[in-house]
């Protein structure tokens, strides 16, 4: 959420300095520049928690903070400015195969190695950020050539909809209920042999709450328009 705040507080200003530039490369290119920026900086922080003042991994404040996060906020934003950027970075042929291919082989290396190599644990949701930017590279950036593939057709599925529809919600849920449940040790086993198992009802939940969550604030908002001045209420 505090990233929210970042969007909500700057975003005005960008907006008035990019307002000043003559050509929309200028804008483009200062705002990637801006939002790199803030990539680089959250990861020189987190060199320097580590390497220099040498604080302990497990100190979640420092590791799982805004600064600590700001990476792969930086990464999603800049490909959001690259999205609307124009066509000419859009992609085609066999390059949103091959960057699904690189993104899902990052996600798996940084999964396998992080518990051996220091770097890669210090990195590991940077990685994966960029990791998941791939495979979202290979889908919004299609051109019109790639429009109705069998990945489009396939992602376009009412059941994946839905998925994305409640994403954050799951996104939102899927923490606390692992907590909760791993305390009292229902459903979910503390144990590493039963991490199979655990992603599954895990995920189960996740999706049942999101839904519910995401539906009773569908109704309320439902309910707020039927009531709005312009209803005649």
């Amino acid at each position: 959420m505090t990233f929210y705040v970042l969007v909500a507080g700057f975003g005005p200003l960008a907006y008035r300095i990019c307002g000043r530039l003559a050509t929309r490369q200028a804008r483009v290119v200062l705002l990637a520049a801006a939002v790199g920026a803030l990539g680089l900086v959250s990861m020189l922080y987190k060199w320097w928690a580590f390497y220099v003042a040498r604080i302990p991994g497990d100190d979640w404040p420092v590791y799982f903070g805004p600064v600590a996060k700001l990476d792969t906020f930086a990464t999603g934003m800049l490909l959001a400015v690259v999205v609307v950027a124009g066509d000419r970075f859009r992609v085609g042929g066999v390059a949103p195969a091959l960057l699904q291919l690189v993104g899902v082989s990052v996600l798996v290396a940084t999964c396998l190695l992080r518990a051996g190599s220091t770097p890669v644990g210090l990195y590991v949701h940077t990685l994966s950020g960029v990791a998941f930017a791939l495979v979202l590279v290979s889908t919004v950036l299609v051109g019109e050539a790639g429009r109705g593939s069998f990945r489009q057709r396939l992602l376009a599925r009412p059941l994946l909809q839905f998925l994305v529809l409640v994403s954050y919600g799951i996104y939102m849920w899927h923490e606390p209920i692992l907590i909760k449940l791993g305390k009292r040790n229902v459903f979910i086993q503390n144990t590493p042999d039963a991490f199979l198992s655990n992603a599954l009802v895990l995920t189960i939940l996740s999706i049942t709450a999101a839904a519910l969550s995401y539906g009773a604030w569908s109704d309320r908002r439902c309910a707020c328009e039927t009531c709005s001045p312009e209803k005649g209420a």
